[in-house]
């Protein structure tokens, strides 16, 4: 039952994925296929694959229109992001299923739109994702160079793994002509990876910038730390044999909180990774007659202190610099404590402890769906669900708690 817990809370993950995107307009122009700019707004998304379209409108109130790469030779999201209509080649060899025994150079001659990743006074850096793999393009600055893939293969040659990295001679041409005199560049560019990383550092090099010089711009910050207090609503459900009837107990106590939010696009903010610690306490109570011999009244308590690591993904449905408003499932992991336990029985005013017939769990794993609502950034008011958990190892006496949580939390 535990495992169904977890892969219903997988299952809302990815339900949260498949919700239709919502709108995010940011400033911006686009250059027409015949060169005329126009000035506007861009719905700008995730696009973790370079996007097939976009949407424009000149104002807010104006009718929306859908552009393909086709129709312009660049767009750019004032302050975020640039793309370059590309017409040419695109490889279409995949590294991930390496099976042909020859060198791949297939390819494609399509119309997309390349990401500008840096612009620089000798050479333009660019990316392309899409569902076969990623790829990187360079074109001069100055001059009427076409815009080119930097090649690099994987492949088996009489059943022998070869790697054909033909983007360091491309990069090592680019360096001798832009004069790189760098001797640690020059060294990394040959042991260089096809990786955003490692050609990003070289194009930094050859285009003779700092790193200061090509810091990125981010919207919001990609890291955001926070720290919280909240209450903790318990709600025991127990069923013994001891009882003729199913007990309900019910705790508020408060808890802490604090983690971290990691965005995946600190660009747009949607979507982020975010890792929280809990420490919550409940509290168990229940008097109830016992059902079997000898039948004297029973009393049960004890103080359950829980430390909880709660990894989630959080989706914001509503999505502005002011207000957010989101959705996060997760995974809840929780080492558990129980202090002042106490089972007595009472005959004639008489309290003599028994032997109690719960076998506690010292942790437990269940699915947990928090919704809430950021201010400004700053502020995070949410209530969270805890999946229903067995607490017992023995069905003499099963214990089952579930929680709802309601906390403040406030970023740094």
């Amino acid at each position: 039952m535990r495992y169904c817990y977890l892969f219903t809370s997988i299952a809302i993950m990815c339900a949260a994925f498949s919700v239709k995107a919502q709108s995010n307009y940011k400033l911006g122009y686009v250059i027409g296929i015949k060169g005329d700019t126009t000035k506007g707004f861009i719905d700008y998304q995730e696009w973790n694959d370079n996007p097939t379209y976009i949407r424009f409108k000149e104002s807010y109130g104006s009718k929306i229109i859908t552009i393909k790469p086709d129709e312009l030779q660049f767009f750019d999201i004032t302050g975020l992001d640039s793309y370059q209509h590309y017409y040419g080649p695109v490889s279409m060899d995949r590294r991930d299923q390496v099976e042909r025994n020859d060198r791949d150079t297939s390819n494609i001659i399509k119309h997309v739109l390349l990401k500008v990743l840096q612009r620089g006074p000798n050479i333009i850096l660019y990316s392309f994702n899409d569902e076969v793999k990623q790829r990187f393009f360079i074109r001069e600055t100055n001059g009427d160079s076409p815009i080119r893939e930097l090649i690099y293969k994987v492949y088996f040659k009489n059943d022998v793994s070869v790697t054909d990295k033909m983007f360091i001679q491309q990069l090592f041409a680019e360096a001798d002509k832009f004069k790189l005199n760098d001797t640690k560049a020059i060294s990394r560019l040959e042991n260089a990876e096809y990786n955003l990383v490692d050609i990003t550092k070289t194009i930094t090099s050859i285009n003779h910038f700092s790193d200061k010089d090509v810091k990125p711009k981010t919207l919001y910050k990609p890291v955001n730390r926070f720290l919280g207090i909240g209450v903790n609503i318990a709600h025991f459900t127990t069923n013994t044999i001891q009882s003729k009837s199913t007990l309900n107990n019910t705790s508020v106590l408060p808890q802490l909180s604090g983690g971290i939010d990691v965005l995946l696009n600190p660009n747009t903010g949607r979507f982020a990774l975010r890792l929280e610690g809990l420490i919550s306490g409940n509290m168990y109570k229940a008097n109830f007659d016992n059902a079997t011999s000898p039948y004297f009244p029973l009393h049960y308590s004890f103080t359950q202190i829980g430390i909880s690591i709660i990894p989630q993904f959080v989706y914001n449905i509503y999505n502005t610099d002011k207000l957010k408003v989101y959705l996060s499932p997760g995974v809840q992991i929780c080492i558990l404590n129980y202090t002042n336990k106490k089972f007595y029985s009472t005959n004639s005013g008489v309290d003599t402890p028994i032997n109690s017939l719960f076998d506690f769990e010292s942790y437990f794993i269940t699915g947990r769906i928090k919704a809430g609502v950021k201010i400004s950034n700053r502020v995070d008011i949410s209530i969270a669900y805890q999946i229903p958990e067995q607490l017992t190892t023995t069905n003499l006496a099963r214990v089952q708690l579930n929680t709802i949580g309601a906390g403040l939390n406030y970023y740094f």
